[in-house]
């Protein structure tokens, strides 16, 4: 059961200490949510890195955002990421290493939902490998570089059921391959590993997962006949990139751990997750594919 929501500006991070001169990772930084999430911490007098799987999409959306914060230039940078190639998230970190920043958090924002079967180059189904366990390599490598304080969001969604966490989940076939139930599998196990991480990480790091709820996205258009019927019905429903963006701001900057964030709201994460009947099963795999796949790649 979860607890009753909680009002996130309740217990907010002391910006009169933080924000100046501290870095904060964006994955997906190019996207509608992303650069919405960049905005708001430049707000907050964030430095921050936009990590981008494609570099040029990347500048045009930070040279758009420099339009409207002038003079911020020198603490946006750009990074290539392609959270679905562990090679690529090893050199990122390789290069954030050797930069003198000051890494206050990660925000774990980078998603993807496919249509078909794909493996990666590291033989991964590409939906479970950017949405959880290049997240899980990337959080790894990163956490002995984030101090005591440090916080790291992971953006779910709606999708995530515990039920979805099976032992067959590593194991990737075309035959098996459903585009939604896919995408609810890597977001349960991402709201899963963040329920273990906070536990972890917990009086040195904030862990917190973040649902947008329904963002008027590209990630939105499924490619199927009924996406008008869809569109239809939920359009309604249908937020702004930048009200998709506040719950993720919101989840980064609290002083709580183990929540989920949704709009200016949080609850705990439920107990079918912190006691999740696989946890351990789960844990030990996902490092195992995260890690062992990326040193093969080395």
């Amino acid at each position: 059961m979860t607890s009753m929501n909680h009002n996130a500006t309740s217990k907010t991070n002391n910006l009169s200490e933080k924000g100046a001169g501290d870095t904060v990772i964006v994955t997906g930084a190019s996207g509608s949510i992303g650069a919405e999430v960049v905005k708001s911490l430049l707000q907050k007098n964030f430095s921050v890195i936009m990590a981008c799987r494609d570099l040029e999409k990347g500048n045009t959306v930070r040279n758009e955002i420099l339009k409207e914060f002038k003079g911020k230039e020198n603490v946006v940078s750009l990074e290539k990421l392609d959270m679905s190639s562990f090679s690529s998230i090893r050199q990122f970190v390789d290069k954030i290493s050797n930069k003198n920043i000051q890494l206050y958090g990660l925000m774990n924002n980078a998603g993807t939902i496919n249509r078909g079967f794909q493996l990666t180059n590291d033989g991964v189904e590409e939906t479970i490998a950017v949405n959880y366990l290049g997240i899980v390599l990337l959080t790894e490598v990163l956490l002995p570089m984030l101090d005591n304080g440090a916080r790291i969001t992971n953006v779910i969604s709606m999708t995530t059921n515990p039920k979805r966490i099976t032992k067959d989940m590593f194991e990737y076939s075309p035959k098996k391959y459903r585009q939604l139930r896919n995408y609810g599998q890597s977001k349960t196990a991402l709201l899963l590993y963040t329920a273990m991480l906070s536990e972890k990480t917990k009086g040195k790091i904030h862990v917190n997962a973040a649902d947008p709820g329904i963002v008027d996205t590209n990630i939105l258009k499924l490619d199927r006949w009924f996406d008008p019927l869809a569109d239809l019905l939920f359009r309604p429903l249908v937020k702004s990139p930048g009200k998709g963006a506040i719950p993720l701001v919101n989840a980064l900057l609290a002083e709580e751990t183990g929540k989920i964030f949704l709009g200016n709201s949080f609850k705990s994460i439920s107990g079918d997750y912190v006691k999740h009947p696989l946890r351990d099963w789960f844990l030990e795999n996902s490092l195992k594919h995260s890690h062992q796949a990326a040193e093969e790649t080395k």
